[in-house]
């Protein structure tokens, strides 16, 4: 109801009661109209307020004084208007929108207190629920309404909260808890690992971890990380912690930090870390397991997941096939009139953002007339039966120079955050096409979805022709590559010659170096990889010349672990990334950088990718594995 505040005597207008000349905040009113809803109805919720801002809680935000906005509240909500002056005290008023006949589940408000956090800082979650029981994933668990979790993630991280009736639909709803750079300590000493030794190998047991700090004065602690995940604290000296067993991690490299805390909290950096190799035969971490999926491959080279789950994985010899609830069907989705010699063939898979309602497919593939070259085509599925493509419905959209070499075609293709179409093409085994800007081969290409090139691209100036669509160059063999959702964030694989071995940070026009350089370099002009291993014969004195005990010969699989991601804590935030001859499968931390060693023991390798249902996929030249978590 609305309430008129009268101001009697001296034939004076109508005005609120206070006091002459105050510019205090007044809420007039604030109603919900109506007040009680079925299910899933709106009201409209009005307040009259004058000298200051209006804003209304629970997600409804800003607001003007006499304009209703609606709300369509899940279950009885209570409403809090806030009218906040330019300086001086804030007013507010409530009203309850009562909501009747709700039966499913309810979620009424899920948040992340303080919802940004600096690193190494705990946040709560507190999810407000009914008609059903509560889990928020990545690692928390079950949960109980009202009653908060605490969280300490180690990289920004999305909390999904799930309520599940005990008959019906679940529903979910989101929490961020972003986290920042912890604030430095004054004075705060960065800490140095003594024990083990840099690059100590054949770590076995258990493993103590020391740190010294130069000035302790101010000291009243030191954080102990392993490849990014905590592994405790030492109070005071001498500053040590213990990793009970190697046993629970893969075997081969590992990084440890440390880093100095006051009695505020305050932290130094994080020290450089010490990478250790441990010993042993284990191929994966304690708790997560591997297994096949149903069907054999003949010659897979990439594969990509469609927005519906399914699996369509590139066959060299031209052939696009699906797995589909676990096993590989008998005919195939698409076959291409490719040319499969040497490193040629059906290369590269993706999917246009509006799959869902285009069923476009994007292939890249060596076509065979009028010459020998690499082309990218789009399919569409056949809305009659999405597992095969439409008849006919091929569109050739970039058809690429002609080949000399039969090695060097890249392949790799995704759609980025900026719904673009980005491919990787090799250098076709010429050196000199990497640097030079007049030919599209040993780049990454940039491309709108039908095939025609944007206005913004980089170098659209200075080239023609398909040349305009450079978006970076300086690439040897930039076989795979790969986003993380949800962000702009993109690492390139790209294939050395005889030393290294690259992952380089994706930027719009950088030179990655090649011919002119090859793994970690600091030359002026020159985009150098964020992480670099070498071949088993060269750099010579490995270890010790290159930082790292990986080594392999022919990098592949792009992989960031996806939004939501149900795997532990220590896992989130990062980047897979593996090698077809060494056969390991490796995990870079994306906060520190570090890399660790994930999974020994897989053959013949060749891509990476994170399921819908939250598994890693390990695709192999003869079959799919499936990688899940505890």
């Amino acid at each position: 109801m609305v309430v008129a505040l009268l101001h009697c005597g001296g034939g004076g207008s109508t005005t609120p009661s206070t006091a002459a000349g105050t510019s205090a905040p007044i809420i007039v009113s604030f109603t919900a109209i109506p007040s009680t809803v079925p299910a899933g109805t709106s009201a409209t919720l009005t307040g009259v307020f004058s000298n200051g801002t209006g804003t209304i809680d629970n997600s409804v935000g800003a607001v003007t004084s006499g304009t209703g906005v609606t709300v369509t509240p899940l279950a009885t909500t209570t409403y809090t208007l806030t009218v906040t002056p330019a300086s001086g005290t804030a007013v507010s008023q409530a009203v309850t929108v009562t909501v009747t006949g709700t039966s499913g589940p309810i979620i009424t408000s899920f948040k992340a207190t303080p919802a940004t956090v600096p690193a190494g800082t705990s946040s709560t979650l507190t999810g407000v629920f009914s008609n059903g029981t509560g889990r928020i994933d990545n690692s928390v668990g079950a949960v109980t309404s009202g009653t908060g979790v605490a969280v300490t993630p180690a990289v920004t991280t999305t909390y999904t909260l799930t309520v599940t009736p005990a008959s019906g639909t679940a529903i979910t709803q989101t929490a961020t808890v972003t986290v920042t750079a912890a604030t430095p300590g004054p004075g705060l000493a960065m800490p140095a690992i003594t024990a083990p030794a840099s690059l100590a190998t054949g770590l076995t047991g258990a493993v103590t971890i020391t740190a010294t700090v130069p000035d302790p004065t101010a000291v009243a602690g030191v954080d102990f990380q392993i490849d990014g995940a905590a592994l405790g604290s030492a109070p005071g000296t001498p500053y040590t912690v213990t990793l009970p067993a190697t046993g629970a991690y893969t075997s081969g490299q590992h990084a440890f930090r440390a880093r100095s805390r006051d009695a505020a909290g305050n932290t130094s950096p994080w020290s450089q870390p010490v990478v250790v190799s441990f010993g042993g035969s284990v191929a994966l971490p304690s708790g997560f397991a591997i297994s096949a999926l149903t069907g054999t491959l003949n010659a897979a080279t990439a594969m990509g997941v469609a927005p519906d789950g399914r699996f369509f994985v590139c066959e060299q010899g031209g052939t696009l096939r699906i797995f589909k609830s676990g096993a590989l069907l008998p005919t195939p989705f698409a076959t291409l009139p490719t040319t499969a010699n040497d490193e040629r063939g059906l290369l590269g898979v993706t999917f246009d953002p509006q799959f869902a309602t285009n069923g476009h497919v994007y292939v890249y593939y060596t076509a065979s007339s009028p010459t020998i070259h690499n082309r990218i085509s789009r399919l569409t599925a056949d809305p009659a039966n999405p597992d095969q493509m439409l008849a006919g419905s091929e569109l050739a959209l970039v058809d690429l120079p002609t080949l000399l070499a039969t090695n060097h075609n890249g392949g790799a293709l995704h759609f980025g955050p900026d719904g673009k179409l980005y491919a990787a093409v090799g250098n076709n085994a010429v050196n000199a096409n990497s640097p030079s800007l007049a030919t599209p081969l040993g780049k990454i290409l940039r491309l709108n979805p039908d095939g025609t090139i944007p206005a913004d691209n980089p170098f659209i100036a200075t080239t023609t022709g398909l040349n305009q669509a450079i978006w970076a160059y300086g690439l040897r063999n930039p076989f795979t590559f790969g986003f993380q959702p949800g962000t702009t964030l993109m690492h390139i694989n790209d294939v050395g010659e005889n030393t290294w071995e690259e992952v380089n940070l994706g930027a719009a026009g950088a030179n990655y170096g090649w011919p002119t350089t090859e793994g970690p370099t600091t030359a002026a002009g020159i985009t150098g990889p964020i992480f670099a291993y070498g071949h088993p014969s060269l750099p010579p004195g490995q270890p010790a010349s290159t930082g790292t005990f990986l080594q392999g010969s022919a990098i592949l699989g792009a992989a960031f672990d996806p939004p939501g991601s149900t795997w532990p804590a220590a896992y989130l935030g990062s980047y897979y990334f593996s090698d077809l001859v060494g056969g390991w499968v490796a995990r870079m931390q994306l906060a520190s950088l570090t890399v660790s060693t994930f999974a020994t023991g897989l053959g013949s390798m060749r891509d990476l990718a994170f399921g819908l249902d939250g598994a890693l996929y390990v695709l192999t030249q003869t079959g799919l594995q499936r990688i899940t978590p505890p």
